[in-house]
């Protein structure tokens, strides 16, 4: 859903003890039943069952749809209609000028009938505080009385058609001529009048057209009058409000096996053994399939025993799991069925306009059915009818059915849906159909979700939302957390996401944050230094997957004042900067690490390097080249061959000792890197881009004292990045980045021969750069089915707010002449520069022998 966000506090609110929203509970038998709702002994608000309460918490509520309800009547005064529930304030008037209900002109004038008036109140009456309120009590009726003809059919779905109608809700039988002897073998059902009535099953229809070579509208006609061309007609306009974006849902017959009018000594019904014709029309007239609903009517053993008893409901025959069937099954329509609660529901009544009543049935299950689907056509303007209708099919909860361990009377088979997207599907009962509807699971994404890129390019959101692996340098709180983009799920629903959602981190098991800059985070290291002043270092550093990676140096004398260094692990950065005690290898501890230089392995990935250094008592000077090549980040879990990058560069490191009271330390040099830019990888099949860093970085040592020395640095990285046109970003600025640490040198402070570090350091973050978000940000639409994607150009800022702050301390103590060891700790404020993360920590233990 393009622009809501769900408010759970808003939607709990709802479930409040005297809200409105249980006011359909209010019937004596429901209220028998309060405080129980487990389905054995208790009653659930059918309302709750559904979740409808979930849509509400988006912000739904139907408002700007259109709803048609043809029934049997409503409350009149004065010959008019009216109910407090339906207000026909102008102040709720819609932009046409009508408030919230809109009487049909192409019905007959309407009557008074309390079962028109309880349906339209279920379907859409309004929340006021009052008594109750409909499903989609936002929605503006459309009201008549129902058709018995097939041109007054016509005419209905004409006017509903023309006047923007697209739910049409149906709680009635169409007339049905001829008697228990007709041809197509009605069944005998109780009656409101003398005469008796007679239903038909949609399989007994099937029969008879088989067995007399009819076609659908030939047996309309023979069934319920009128000519096969006029019943042509109604069918033809039927589909025409379809395709327009209408829905039709038709109660089903309430005269199952389970009806308690059939079980009477006397009675001759024995009500219908699967699902009633004209609640299944689109199994006889194809043609109307897709954007079609039959509601059957389903509630919990608990309440049927309240309503019929304890010893008629436990003969009854027709229960699953705690759900008991209060109307004919869904049987053969099962693939666009719903079982819907519509038992002891309290809704308006015609003895006045703040009167109400209990009714039941499928006339009560069916427009509460109707109301969700006028929440989702609020929600996703953008899905046809027929995708809309499969929305809160193919979503429904089955569980009861499905995972039923106890006695069953389900055949369950497997119903599908396709479309230009694709197919879904869903186990189907042929007692339930699809089951209960569940909004919640309606509100969500159904299937395959896509976007598409400026270029109309079609990427599967799976792929977009591992589009990145952000590097050390861009953070989670980088302005792409404060962009969107929208996509759609394969019913065409358009959701929205934000674009923080296309990058993705690593897992820390180490507990410092998905972020890191650092080149690694060392758990143990051990330094071998000979006599001759070789020096062979080992560490085992945590990778952000919780393996270990291992780092090999060797650094050793060449000539006088020359030396080489060669490596296989984390960073070059081992071999430069400011020498270590003694002038032995450079430490593995934290203090070392700050004072790295962090532009120098942005995959954070084995690297190799070679280098050589040249140095004099007062001056050093070092050149390397490092690189990596098809570096698969490991952090990923699954597909991690399309996050390969390479990296590569050259580094110059100088180091001039005594100037004045300062040690200096520049480093510059140039880093090239293929499908990624400052350590942010791309995934290879949405994204192709390259990237140049120039980096320099100054660091400066002070001995305060003979026991206390000062060191700081501070890194600039100027970065342009290259894309072909087809990456989700692109069209980058120049991006700059920085870093600083500092920190303070105590000798012997913690014993003789013992050194203690204390840092604060800034890692590296982007702190000026744009890019264009290549994604859409506006949906046109045309009609329900027919939109198309816009885009902005929308410029994103990459530059980093709250950043990582880290705090260390770090000791190290020769033991002996021969051995040393160093510990430390390290914690992260901000880790990853994201400020909504848990304080990071890590420690660090290393050993030094000489041999």
């Amino acid at each position: 859903m393009t622009g809501r966000t769900f408010d759970n506090s808003a939607a709990q609110a709802f479930l409040a003890a005297g809200d409105e929203f249980s006011g359909v509970t209010l019937s004596t038998e429901r209220q028998a039943l309060k405080g129980k709702t487990d389905d054995a002994t208790g009653a659930k608000n059918p309302f709750e069952r559904a979740k409808v309460h979930i849509a509400y918490g988006y912000g739904l509520s139907g408002a700007g749809v259109r709803v048609g309800v043809v029934d049997a009547g409503f409350n009149l005064v004065d010959n008019k209609p009216a109910h407090q529930d339906f207000d026909n304030d102008p102040q709720n008037a819609d932009s046409n000028g009508s408030g919230k209900f809109v009487v049909l002109t192409s019905t007959a004038a309407l009557a008074s009938d309390s079962h028109g008036i309880h349906v339209s109140g279920l379907l859409t009456g309004e929340r006021d505080g009052k008594v109750m309120h409909g499903v989609a009590y936002g929605a503006q009726l459309y009201l008549g009385m129902s058709p018995s003809t097939p041109t007054e059919v016509t005419s209905l779905f004409k006017e509903y058609t023309d006047s923007g109608v697209k739910v049409s809700s149906n709680s009635y039988g169409f007339p049905l001529q001829g008697d228990g002897s007709a041809a197509w073998k009605p069944v005998q059902v109780p009656g409101s009048g003398s005469s008796p009535s007679y239903e038909v099953t949609a399989k007994n229809v099937l029969d008879y057209m088989s067995a007399n070579s009819l076609t659908a509208t030939q047996a309309l006609s023979n069934m319920h009058g009128g000519t096969a061309e006029e019943w042509q007609a109604a069918l033809d306009q039927i589909v025409a409000y379809q395709n327009a974006g209408g829905i039709v849902l038709w109660a089903n017959s309430n005269y199952g096996t389970n009806a308690i009018d059939n079980k009477e000594a006397s009675a001759p019904e024995s009500g219908l053994d699967d699902v009633d014709s004209f609640a299944a029309l689109p199994l006889i007239a194809p043609q109307v399939q897709g954007a079609w609903i039959t509601v059957t009517n389903g509630t919990s053993i608990g309440l049927a025993t309240q309503v019929n008893g304890e010893v008629y409901v436990a003969n009854s025959t027709a229960k699953e799991n705690g759900i008991y069937l209060f109307s004919a099954r869904c049987g053969i329509a099962k693939d666009f069925c719903l079982t819907m609660d519509g038992v002891a529901m309290w809704s308006g009544s015609n003895k006045g306009i703040d009167t109400y009543e209990s009714q039941s049935g499928t006339s009560q299950a069916t427009p509460q059915t109707a109301g969700m689907i006028a929440l989702l056509r609020e929600a996703f303007p953008t899905a046809s009818a027929k995708d809309l209708t499969a929305r809160l099919l193919f979503t429904a909860d089955n569980g009861f059915f499905v995972n039923n361990t106890g006695s069953k009377i389900s055949t369950i088979t497997t119903a599908s849906y396709t479309n230009a997207n694709g197919t879904i599907t869903h186990q189907v009962s042929d007692y339930w159909g699809h089951g209960f509807p569940d909004l919640e699971k309606a509100l969500q994404p159904v299937g395959t979700t896509t976007t598409v890129t400026a270029a109309g390019e079609q990427v599967a959101v799976a792929a977009a939302s591992r589009s990145m692996v952000l590097g050390g340098a861009l953070g989670s709180n980088s302005g792409l957390s404060r962009s969107y983009f929208l996509y759609n799920d394969q019913l065409n629903g358009v959701f929205s996401a934000s674009a923080s959602s296309l990058a993705q981190t690593g897992t820390a098991s180490d507990g410092v944050g998905a972020i890191v800059s650092e080149t690694s985070l060392t758990q143990g290291g051990l330094t071998l230094v000979s006599a001759g002043g070789s020096v062979l270092s080992f560490a085992q550093g945590a990778a952000l997957d919780g393996t270990a990676q291992r780092v090999m140096a060797f650094k050793t004398t060449v000539g006088e004042e020359t030396s080489a260094l060669f490596g296989y692990g984390f960073s070059i950065d081992q071999g430069l900067g400011f020498d270590a005690r003694g002038g032995e290898f450079a430490a593995t501890g934290f203090g070392a690490q700050m004072m790295a230089v962090p532009v120098l392995n942005f995959d954070r990935e084995r690297q190799g390097w070679v280098a050589g250094a040249w140095a004099t008592a007062d001056f050093r000077a070092t050149v390397g080249a490092f690189g990596t090549t098809d570096a698969v980040r490991t952090d990923l879990g699954t597909d991690t061959d399309l996050y390969q990058s390479d990296s590569r560069g050259v580094v110059a490191d100088l180091v001039f000792n005594d100037i004045g009271p300062f040690d200096l330390n520049v480093t510059f040099g140039v880093v090239s890197e293929e499908r990624s830019f400052l350590g942010t990888a791309f995934r290879s099949d949405v994204s192709a881009l390259d990237a140049e860093s120039r980096f320099s970085r100054i660091a400066l040592r002070a001995n305060v004292s003979e026991k206390i020395a000062l060191t700081g640095s501070y890194t600039w990285v100027d970065t342009s990045v290259k894309d072909d046109g087809s990456a989700l970003i692109g069209g980058f600025d120049r991006l700059r980045s920085d870093a600083f640490a500092f920190n303070v040198e105590f000798d012997d402070a913690v014993g003789r021969d013992s050194r203690l570090t204390l840092g604060i350091a800034q890692p590296l973050a982007v702190v000026s750069g744009r890019a264009s978000l290549n994604l859409p940000d506006q949906v046109l639409i045309n009609e329900p089915g027919d939109y198309t994607y816009g885009f902005s150009n929308r410029q994103v800022d990459l530059g980093v707010q709250d950043r990582q702050l880290d705090f260390v301390v770090d000791m190290e103590r020769q033991v002996t002449s021969r051995f040393s060891f160093g510990i430390g700790g390290k914690l992260s404020q901000n880790p990853g520069h994201d400020p909504d993360a848990a304080l990071g920590y890590s420690t660090v233990g290393r050993l030094k022998w000489k041999f």
